[in-house]
């Protein structure tokens, strides 16, 4: 058996053209869509009720506001995690 180097089979012995599947995918990005889905829903509806009927509910700003720095988050440590691979590649 022929050993595999990073470049040639990827992370884990995968290989680098081969598509994810749907779930790995969102386990890879599991901050993002739960960001996503609590900005979406409570932030959304903190909003449309703020400017309809002018009521404040801390409740939905409040994990609007979370799902938000989630959201913020998990961008800027993706970013992170991309650059310590570049750097380990090249060592």
């Amino acid at each position: 058996m022929e050993k595999q180097t990073a470049m040639e089979g990827g992370l884990l012995g995968k290989s680098p053209n081969k598509e994810d599947s749907k779930e790995e995918r969102i386990m890879k990005n599991a901050g993002l869509f739960f960001g996503l889905l609590l900005t979406g829903l409570f932030g959304g509806q903190f909003i449309i009720r703020l400017l309809r009927d002018g009521d404040f509910y801390y409740i939905e700003f409040g994990i609007g506001l979370v799902g938000l720095i989630l959201l913020i988050s998990s961008l800027f440590s993706k970013r992170t995690m991309k650059e310590v691979y570049r750097n380990e590649r090249n060592f």
